[in-house]
């Protein structure tokens, strides 16, 4: 899995159509240590998704850059942001 990011926004793909997406956008790879680190920094701020409204959640998924259905369901959204 490779990593990637942009200002605050972290994106992990195996696809190479995504790498040169995200390349193209100006991401920049990480290497292997600072993605660990990338990493940790998500774990330690990870919010109870449980809790939010699906709005919130929406808001969430804007900041990291997922992309997502309009109709999503709350439970989708916490899985997407999950990962």
């Amino acid at each position: 899995m490779r990593t990637f990011k942009l200002d605050n926004v972290i994106k992990k793909t195996d696809n190479d159509v995504k790498i040169k997406k995200y390349l193209a956008m100006g991401f920049k790879e990480l290497e292997v240590q600072e993605a660990q680190e990338a990493g940790e920094d998500e774990k330690k701020e990870a919010p109870d998704y449980e809790s939010m409204k699906v709005d919130e959640l929406k808001e969430l998924a804007d900041e990291k850059g997922l992309e997502y259905k309009a109709a999503i369901k709350k439970d989708e959204l916490i899985a997407l942001l999950g990962e």
